[in-house]
């Protein structure tokens, strides 16, 4: 999608594309709406810079909205299933978030980083894998909220490094985490705590 545009995609089967920077779906600068679609089979190209979000690569300012999609074995090696890069404050809800992969990288399920605060309310992720934080990676910069998660269900993913539920790093004193269920792979913890803000 052009960067800057805010276009409302729903309903749609997006499977088994390829591309740099968002496999399924790119968005640069805009506010989506991501809704009701099976998203599943996308990965990300060898690029300068690196591939990001397999299923779904949002980056710049924007306030997207990802709500009630099936986002499934998708391949990158940053947040394979969605990846979001100073997105501002997106909300991610109502998702299922499964089996995506990122070999040796970050975020199976979903990828934050930057200033990007987003709302993660009533999702299922689960059976995604990644190096580090097999459910969910995010690394929060200094003067940034952080994430919210309320409601969601994080089970059975997998990280070969650190938190197989969750890997939290970063300036993330303001991070909300309330009524979630985090279930960890035997011998992993389900939560992790990176030291990258030096505490």
């Amino acid at each position: 999608v052009g960067a800057r545009s805010s276009p409302a995609i729903t309903n749609n089967v997006i499977r088994n594309n390829q591309a740099c920077n968002g496999g399924g779906i790119g968005i640069a600068d805009g506010s989506p709406l991501i809704q009701l679609n099976t998203i599943t089979g996308n990965r990300n190209t060898v690029c300068f810079g690196g591939p990001a979000g397999g299923g779904i690569r949002i980056r710049g300012a924007s306030s997207a909205e990802i709500l009630d999609n099936v986002i499934s074995d998708n391949v990158s090696t940053i947040g394979a299933g969605i990846c979001l890069s100073a997105v501002g404050t997106p909300i991610i809800k109502r998702n299922i978030i499964k089996g995506n992969n990122t070999g040796g990288g970050q975020g199976g399920g979903i990828q934050m980083a930057d200033f990007s605060d987003a709302l993660i309310i009533q999702n299922i992720i689960t059976g995604n894998e990644a190096f580090q934080g097999g459910g969910i990676f995010w690394h929060v910069p200094p003067g940034a909220r952080g994430p919210i998660l309320v409601n969601n269900t994080i089970a059975d993913n997998n990280a070969t490094s650190f938190g197989s539920g969750i890997f939290a790093d970063g300036f993330d004193e303001q991070t909300e985490l309330t009524n979630n269920i985090i279930v960890a792979k035997p011998g992993q913890a389900g939560l992790h705590c990176g030291d990258s803000d030096g505490n």
